[in-house]
């Protein structure tokens, strides 16, 4: 899910019955929602990554079937209401689902995800400018292999949280420094977010949030807040939502709204 001006755009992910590709517009103001009619949409997928890039949506990845795991990038032109299939070239890059991505200036960063018979620990950017791969070789303390994580960017910062490494939950959070190339293993004040995968991250003003994921009956209606300032968690009571939003959700920001 993206933010389109004070709108919200929405692609694909799982239906009632069956895997989507359709192209949705939220008007929070309104409380409606409706259809983008489109020629050439991507294929029906879930798991995949949307990442606003100036007007312009990128969908990355995803899978299609259990057979069927994808790498293809996808634009959606905001301006045009028009799907374009784009051809990239540089450093391969392997089909995967349930990654996570974040952008800094032109470029998507993307980590991690589940490929065809292994879970990724690679980090790969993604030029928009010339449609480039490329493979970073990074240094610090990397993190490891994981899937259905989150990631946000604050400034040349990459903020990123939890996972599941095929063993076990993760509550480890981590920063990428994009001109060093260079990770590190935050340690913050306060008592940290539980453990959790399939969860969403969003800014707000200096706060990194957390919300949602599993398990479930953990964390439902706990908001995490980390402020980036003073590096200190906090939580907040949200009584009036229900746990069912809160599992493969996603999370935007509109002035002081969240949705």
């Amino acid at each position: 899910m993206i933010i389109r001006f004070l709108y919200l755009v929405v692609f694909g992910g799982m239906g009632r019955h069956s895997r989507r590709n359709d192209t949705l517009l939220l008007d929070p103001l309104q409380g409606t929602l409706k259809a983008i009619h489109t020629e050439g949409s991507p294929s029906l997928r879930l798991g995949h990554t949307s990442s606003l890039v100036g007007d312009r949506m990128f969908v990355i990845g995803g899978r299609g079937d259990p057979l069927n795991i994808l790498s293809d990038v996808w634009v959606f032109s905001v301006a045009e209401n028009e799907w374009r299939l784009l051809e990239c070239t540089g450093s391969a890059f392997p089909p995967r689902h349930r990654h996570a991505a974040a952008v800094v200036g032109s470029k998507i960063y993307v980590f991690g995800g589940l490929t065809d018979n292994a879970i990724s620990s690679s980090l790969h950017v993604l030029d928009t400018d010339n449609l480039q791969w490329k493979e970073l070789s990074v240094t610090g303390e990397w993190p490891c292999a994981r899937h259905s994580h989150s990631m946000v960017a604050y400034g040349s910062q990459i903020y990123m949280f939890g996972g599941y490494n095929g063993e076990k939950i993760l509550g480890d959070l981590y920063s990428f420094d994009v001109h060093k190339c260079l990770w590190n293993k935050e340690e913050v004040a306060g008592k940290s977010p539980h453990a959790r995968f399939s969860h969403s991250m969003f800014l707000y003003k200096n706060y990194l949030g957390v919300i949602g994921g599993c398990p479930v009956g953990q964390h439902d209606q706990v908001l995490a807040l980390l402020d980036l300032q003073l590096h200190v968690w906090k939580y907040v009571k949200l009584n009036s939502m229900s746990e069912e939003l809160f599992l493969r959700c996603t999370a935007n920001v509109i002035g002081d709204d969240l949705l």
